[in-house]
């Protein structure tokens, strides 16, 4: 499976770098690129394995939060290739009432990762408007739940989840969980709708 992922992966870098030639940009060296497709395919991998002790299974279905608490889903877009990212949050209280939702394009070339590091952030500033909130947050990307969890400091996504534990502090928030995709449906479908109508909606 690995091997079959590691020629998808050449496949896609071979085609980035064939649409620079095609568009103008100069013909790279066969011997880099493949230097470079190996070494992302390796930057990649270590961004999605996650140790052990975090695969730990979330509920498929959505539940509401305890009376007295809301619940923040947050989730990301992400396309190869693409000069910009979707983004989905939206906020239930206990009777499954949506208090707030976003959806939202942002520019940029980012990683899965660090997508959902900046869903993360959008929605956490949606809950800070709410006053009195004392916040359950729930997401599908299990990385970025061990990360905030572990309080891991990494150069590129560091400013943001710096951002991100000061914004569960002030939202009194309980934790962030991992939750199956199944799950987290209607973050899904907003993060897919601001990826494609490339605005924010608030």
């Amino acid at each position: 499976m690995e091997d079959f992922a590691l020629v998808c992966w050449l496949a896609w870098k071979l085609w980035c770098e064939r649409n620079k030639v095609v568009h103008g940009g100069e013909d790279g060296d066969p011997h880099t690129i493949l230097d470079l497709g190996m070494a992302s395919f390796g930057e990649w991998q270590a961004l999605n394995q996650v140790p052990i002790q975090f695969q730990v299974v979330g509920p498929d279905v959505w539940l509401p939060p305890q009376p007295g608490y809301l619940k923040l889903h947050v989730n990301a877009s992400v396309s190869p290739g693409s000069d910009h990212i979707g983004i989905g949050a939206v906020i239930h209280d206990e009777k499954g009432l949506i208090l707030g939702a976003v959806a939202k394009s942002v520019e940029g070339t980012f990683s899965p990762f660090l997508a959902e590091c900046i869903a993360l952030r959008e929605g956490l500033m949606i809950a800070k408007e709410l006053e009195s909130v004392t916040l359950v947050v729930e997401t599908d990307a299990i990385n970025v739940v061990s990360t905030v969890s572990d309080n891991q400091e990494l150069s590129v996504e560091g400013s943001i989840l710096e951002d991100v534990k000061q914004l569960l502090v002030q939202v009194r928030s309980t934790g962030v969980y991992h939750i199956r995709r199944s799950a987290n449906h209607v973050a899904h479908l907003l993060a897919r709708f601001g990826y494609n109508s490339n605005c924010t909606n608030v």
